[in-house]
């Protein structure tokens, strides 16, 4: 139960941490111990002072002292109507874009002590998060289709605890989790139903937890990946300009033979890249080079195909993710193979660990955010206290 007062308390209620924006819940439901799974984007709606802050749920109540005026006692229903009618059911849903899984059934809370597989022993698909891990189809460079699952598979080692701890806060017991240096967070993994040839992966798009990456490279260990790329031919002695990665390019070929291509890009030039290699541009982005069409003839003329993206993934197998070059701490890869008996090997799953790197602490204050990638991240809304009367 929660005072009228709490209402002018609303702004204060929203706190921001690596980047995310977490609404705290104005109104709980009583004795509901939440631990929320976020898996947002980079953005989140802010509630305006004057509004509530959401999401929150119904099942309110607004409590007034004993000798409280009648217009009192209208100005409470009034606003606990408004409340409930304004409030969401079921999962919880960030404004913005993303999906939100609420760890609580029915017939099984949260408590204190409780690690999360007690709650929920599952792995979470397209039916907990439809967006985030939406079922789907890759079309590989042969325009060939493979149907493709995602799931995340919580550890089952994430307790909520009472914990006094110095690096958190000097002398202040807190609630929520509290997790070691290289203590095992999650696991996702994107599993083909029917698997694709790697040789035939390179230049097709590959969808990961809700973003579109272009396959620059494939082996049977190694992928090489651009983000939100832009495919391009452009011909030899021609001049384009192209929209990508947020800005606009002006591209010219340089030099071109049969193994390898130098752009000219708003005025930087490039060093010769070949065939699934990638250049560093000076603004930060990734010229990725798909295919040098090399026409040998006097009278012929060459194309060549390419991609610039904004950040350039690199996953190794049973090694840390690599991210614009620099390693991720706390994430691993795995790549899967099977064998096609007539082309050789076949992609069947990836699998990204992801680790603390640090102590890590999940509270009211403090999300967990998943390195690299920043779209996943682990809430605790608080617990509820039943007030005495």
């Amino acid at each position: 139960m929660w005072e009228s007062t709490a209402l002018n308390r609303a702004a204060d209620k929203m706190v921001m941490k690596g980047g995310l924006k977490k609404m705290k819940k104005l109104f709980r439901k009583a004795t509901a111990i939440l631990a929320n799974t976020a898996l947002i984007g980079a953005t989140v709606g802010m509630a305006a002072a004057a509004s509530y802050p959401e999401p929150f749920e119904s099942n309110t109540a607004i409590v007034v002292g004993a000798n409280a005026a009648p217009s009192d006692n209208i100005a409470a229903a009034s606003i606990a109507s408004n409340l409930d009618s304004n409030a969401v059911t079921g999962a919880v849903t960030y404004s913005g874009t993303g999906d939100t899984y609420k760890f609580e059934k029915i017939s099984t809370k949260f408590h204190v002590g409780d690690n999360i597989t007690e709650v929920v022993s599952s792995s979470l698909d397209d039916d907990h998060l439809p967006t985030l891990l939406a079922e789907g189809t890759f079309t590989d460079d042969d325009n060939d289709d493979f149907d493709f699952t995602q799931k995340i598979s919580i550890d089952s080692g994430l307790q909520l605890v009472m914990f006094d701890d110095n690096d958190y806060s000097r002398n202040d017991p807190t609630l929520g989790f509290r997790l070691t240096s290289n203590k095992a967070i999650l696991n996702y993994t994107l599993e083909m139903t029917t698997e694709p040839v790697i040789s035939d992966l390179p230049t097709a798009d590959l969808v990961i937890m809700d973003r579109t990456y272009y396959i620059l490279a494939a082996t049977e260990t190694r992928f090489t990946l651009l983000d939100s790329a832009v495919d391009t031919i452009i011909t030899e002695g021609e001049s384009i300009t192209i929209n990508a990665a947020g800005k606009s390019y002006t591209i010219d070929i340089e030099f071109v033979n049969a193994d390898s291509v130098k752009l000219n890009i708003n005025g930087e030039i490039t060093r010769s890249i070949q065939a699934q290699q990638t250049y560093k541009l000076s603004d930060g982005s990734y010229l990725g080079i798909r295919e040098v069409l090399y026409n040998a003839k006097d009278t012929g003329i060459s194309k060549v195909e390419f991609s610039i993206g904004r950040g350039k993934l690199i996953l190794d197998n049973s090694k840390d993710v690599e991210l614009n070059e620099k390693s991720v701490d706390g994430l691993t890869s795995t790549i899967s193979n099977g064998t096609d008996s007539v082309e050789g090997a076949t992609f069947t799953d990836l699998n990204i660990q992801w680790k603390t790197d640090d102590r890590t602490f999940i509270t009211e204050d403090m999300v967990a955010v998943m390195p690299g990638f920043e779209i996943v991240s682990l809430a605790y809304t608080g617990i509820d206290y039943v007030v005495e009367e």
